[in-house]
């Protein structure tokens, strides 16, 4: 059994070939029930699919549920996902034919837990504005202050919402403008900050940099409720970095 068990796992790193755990699964299956035996099924939910699949399905409950894919990330990849609220993660650009075994298990798990419970819990549940939606949001907003801004203070709706001179300070520098080399006494149009809401949960900060070759003009979706992104939207130009905020939610280090 053991054998079997761990020939399965190595299995899971040979390409297609791991689809050969299919039938040593079903093996297994054959095995415990003609030998009215315990064991052949303690290896079977012991093997790769199994514990993958749980292992999806647990991540309903973490920070941040990702369905697995593969490939070179997009402008959009690192945003919340409005219709299942999850995010997706990559592999990475290596293929090698095996993906679907490794991944679809868990990916299959984590929407057997949507279809079943809904949303996962933590990640952000409220209004979410497609681009075309918050560029006519921000289309009508007023010019920010940039002094204002670069302190990491906002105000939305007559409230101060509290971002943090770090986090203004990365949003400008994704839209190819450096705080560090600006001031108020350039000649250079500034960075241009607009800022609106929608809903009682979600602010929209656009910021436009005019002054690059090809124009930057950027979208960020915030909960208002922690002052965090979720989402990205470009409008113009392209950063083909991932964003801030795309790898530790609600991390402001």
């Amino acid at each position: 059994m053991f054998v079997l068990w761990r020939g399965m796992w190595i299995l899971m790193g040979l390409g297609p070939l791991n689809w050969l755990v299919l039938p040593v699964m079903a093996v297994l299956v054959t095995n415990a029930i003609q030998s009215k035996s315990w064991r052949p099924l303690v290896v079977f939910f012991a093997s790769p699919v199994p514990i993958l699949f749980f292992a999806g399905a647990l991540s309903w409950f973490g920070n941040r549920p990702s369905y697995m894919g593969f490939g070179l990330p997009g402008p959009t990849f690192y945003n919340l996902r409005p219709q299942s609220r999850t995010y997706l993660a990559s592999s990475g650009c290596l293929i090698d034919g095996g993906e679907l075994m490794r991944q679809g298990p868990g990916n299959l798990g984590l929407t057997l837990m949507i279809r079943l419970f809904g949303w996962p819990p933590k990640p952000y549940h409220g209004s979410f504005p497609t681009q075309i939606q918050a560029t006519e949001l921000t289309d009508a907003a007023p010019l920010v202050p940039l002094e204002s801004f670069r302190t990491g203070i906002i105000e939305v709706d007559g409230k101060k919402l509290e971002l943090g001179a770090k986090q203004t300070e990365r949003m400008g520098f994704e839209t190819h403008f450096h705080f560090q080399f600006w001031s108020p006494r350039d000649d250079l149009k500034p960075l241009e900050v607009r800022v609106a809401s929608s809903g009682d949960d979600c602010v929209v900060v656009r910021l436009t940099n005019l002054n690059e070759p090809e124009p930057m003009d950027q979208i960020y979706l915030l909960e208002r409720r922690t002052a965090w992104p979720f989402a990205r939207y470009q409008i113009k130009g392209r950063n083909s970095a991932p964003p801030y905020f795309g790898t530790k939610t609600g991390f402001r280090g």
